[in-house]
C-alpha cells in the first residue's frame, strides 16, 4: 500500500510537468551540410560598429533569459564574458567579419573584452543574405541530461542596424521524463557611425 501511494504522489507531482519556452516546439535543424568557415558562404559583411544593448523586435521578448536581463550583444551571441555590474562600461561593439566573426567590446577608455563568436565545432551557413550560426552542446547533470541546439541568425536591416534572432532548443531527460523546450529572442543593434 505504501508504494502504491508513494507512485501515487510521484505520478501527481510530475503530471504538472510539460515542455515550456516562448515560441512553438520545433526540434532541432540539421547541422549536417552546414560550413565551417564564413569563407565558404556568400553572406554580406556585417562588418561594423554596434550598440552593445539592442531594442527587441515586435513580437519578441524585450529581455533575455531573465526579465531583468537587457538584451546585450554578448548574450545574443552566445558569447556572455563579462559580469553583469561591469557591463555598464561597455559603449560599443565592433564585429569583424573574415573567415569566421570576432566581437571586439569597447569602453571609453580601451578594449574591454575581444572574443570569437564562432567555435570550431560550430557551423555556419548564408541564405538570403543571413548568416546563421548553429551551435549544439551537450549537458550532463546529476538527475538532468540534454542538448541544446542554439541558433542565431544574423543579418543587416536597410538602416545598417545588425538584427541578431536567437534561438534555442533543448532536448532534455530525466530518469523518466523527455521534453523539448523553446526559448526564441531577436533584437535589432544600431549601427554607430
Amino acid at each position: 500500500m505504501k508504494g502504491l501511494v508513494a507512485l501515487s504522489s510521484i505520478i501527481a507531482v510530475f503530471c504538472g510537468c510539460v515542455s515550456y519556452g516562448t515560441g512553438p516546439q520545433k526540434l532541432p535543424p540539421d547541422v549536417s551540410s552546414a560550413k565551417k568557415s564564413l569563407s565558404d558562404t556568400s553572406c554580406q559583411n556585417l562588418s561594423g560598429w554596434y550598440v552593445f544593448y539592442g531594442e527587441a523586435l515586435p513580437g519578441y521578448p524585450s529581455f533575455f533569459g531573465l526579465v531583468g536581463n537587457r538584451l546585450a550583444m554578448d548574450d545574443m551571441l552566445g558569447i556572455s564574458l563579462l559580469p553583469r555590474d561591469q557591463r555598464r562600461k561597455i559603449t560599443a561593439v565592433e564585429i569583424i567579419q573574415n573567415d569566421s566573426l570576432e566581437a571586439i567590446f569597447h569602453e571609453q577608455d580601451g578594449i574591454v573584452s575581444r572574443k570569437r563568436a564562432v567555435s570550431p565545432e560550430d557551423r555556419m551557413s548564408c541564405q538570403g543574405g543571413k548568416l546563421t550560426i548553429i551551435r549544439v552542446r551537450e549537458g550532463v547533470g546529476e538527475a538532468v541530461t540534454g542538448t541544446a541546439t542554439i541558433t542565431e541568425t544574423l543579418s543587416q536591416a536597410g538602416d545598417g542596424s545588425l538584427v541578431i534572432k536567437n534561438e534555442s532548443v533543448s532536448k532534455d531527460r530525466s530518469f523518466i521524463f523527455r521534453w523539448i523546450s523553446t526559448e526564441e529572442y531577436a533584437a535589432s543593434f544600431r549601427r554607430l557611425p
